[in-house]
């Protein structure tokens, strides 16, 4: 289902049905997680605060449990998903499962892989790759990369506060990329203090809220009365900033989860992640860095060009080692996350890539239908959220934060 913007039906939001749902391939669980995200609750204190890790695990066991109690969905082959922060603990979800399986533990979750869009994977390296992306884009000139390139030594997100030439270089890419929508880069920029009679993207995220905590949606949805009194997009108690480690209710313990990743590199596994080419909040640029890293084999596709209805929607790359496999694709136009700005071409990646149609007894008879033998994909809907602007409070000279003071888009540690 999607939202009718501008439309509503007794006092809520209309909704319509969504063309490009991804449940047309597959059986679809939508988790928030961690605890105190969207409609989730505890009744113990202690469960409020949670972490990377700790989530992970808890994701693992939900969802172990979870074919323990739907036990027609034993034999479905099992996605993990998740968008922007949870590519940070998709790959230990996914980890998790594999080694329950190997462990012995009931019931069989009969994992298969896992997918990840515009995913927030090595924090420093992802951070960093904002300058190279910048500079491809022609967000900056040339001379000016090089140049801080030079005088960083490619490290931006940490730079040394006392290496002045470096915060110098920083402060000019900031000057000229501060009023880019770091979201969408083609998309305005939504400063509410500056642009007040902008349409900006996220303006329709108001209606989801007012369809979310309408009395009669939440009674629907099965959610237990009296347990949530507001939904919320976004628990800002445990909204991620690069450099903290940790908010009152988060600890932001895995800085990369590339090691994940390579442990799945030695599974059966099936990985596709896909980024949008106009999203300079978790750039592509970053997502290759960290793939390449994994020492792959390219298979059949190099950069090759996909296609939705004729037009080309991206490119994809295709890795292998032994019995793991890993798409890459590229989706051009999208920002961050790639399925809100383009659902049709995210639709038919996921459909074509990932879940594909061997894996449904309905679609080989020629059926749209999904029934209870189609993929299960668990997507973590509501891990942190990703901050864009803030930055820690940094002990550094007075020259270094006259040199560094607009950091919507490198953000810097604390003093070395």
């Amino acid at each position: 289902m999607r939202i009718q913007y501008g439309n509503y039906m007794d006092n809520v939001p209309a909704l319509a049905l969504e063309p490009n749902s991804w449940t047309k391939v597959a059986n679809v669980i939508y988790l928030d997680a961690p605890t105190l995200t969207g409609y989730s609750y505890t009744t113990d204190s202690e469960s409020v605060h949670s972490s990377d890790t700790a989530s992970a695990f808890q994701t693992a066991e939900f969802l172990r449990k979870f074919v323990r109690d739907h036990p027609k969905f034993l034999k479905n082959p099992t996605y993990v998903t998740g968008l922007s922060y949870s590519g940070t603990v998709i790959p230990i979800v996914t980890e998790e499962l594999y080694k329950g399986n190997d462990e012995g533990l009931e019931p069989f979750v009969n994992i298969q892989g896992y997918m990840g869009g515009n995913p927030l994977t090595d924090k420093t390296g992802d951070i960093n790759s904002r300058f190279e992306y910048a500079y491809r884009m022609a967000l900056i000139s040339a001379e000016l990369y090089e140049a801080a390139r030079q005088h960083c030594n490619g490290n931006y997100a940490e730079a040394d506060s006392n290496n002045l030439r470096c915060m110098l270089d920083i402060n000019e890419v900031n000057k000229r990329v501060g009023p880019i929508n770091i979201r969408q880069i083609l998309d305005p920029d939504c400063d509410p203090a500056t642009n007040l009679d902008t349409f900006c993207r996220s303006d329709n995220y108001n209606y989801g809220t007012l369809w979310a905590n309408d009395e009669n949606v939440m009674k629907a949805l099965g959610v237990r009365k009296g347990t949530v009194n507001e939904w919320l997009p976004c628990n800002l108690d445990m909204k991620y900033n690069y450099g903290k480690t940790s908010m009152s209710q988060y600890e932001f313990n895995v800085k990369s989860s590339v090691a994940y990743h390579e442990r799945l590199t030695k599974r059966n596994c099936r990985a596709l992640i896909f980024s949008g080419d106009h999203d300079m909040m978790v750039p592509h640029v970053g997502t290759r860095i960290w793939i390449n890293s994994l020492n792959l084999t390219i298979t059949t596709d190099n950069w090759a060009t996909w296609y939705v209805n004729g037009q080309a929607a991206g490119y994809k790359t295709t890795y292998a080692r032994d019995n793991y496999t890993l798409a890459f694709a590229t989706v051009k136009g999208a920002g961050h996350a790639a399925p809100e700005f383009n659902p049709a071409e995210c639709f038919e990646l996921v459909k074509s890539r990932a879940i594909v149609a061997q894996h449904d007894e309905n679609e080989e008879a020629g059926s749209s239908e999904t029934g209870d033998n189609g993929t299960v994909v668990a997507g973590v809907a509501n891990e942190p959220t990703f901050a864009e602007h803030e930055v820690p409070n940094q002990d550094v000279k007075l020259t270094a934060q006259q040199l560094s003071t607009d950091h919507r888009f490198i953000a810097q540690a604390s003093k070395k």
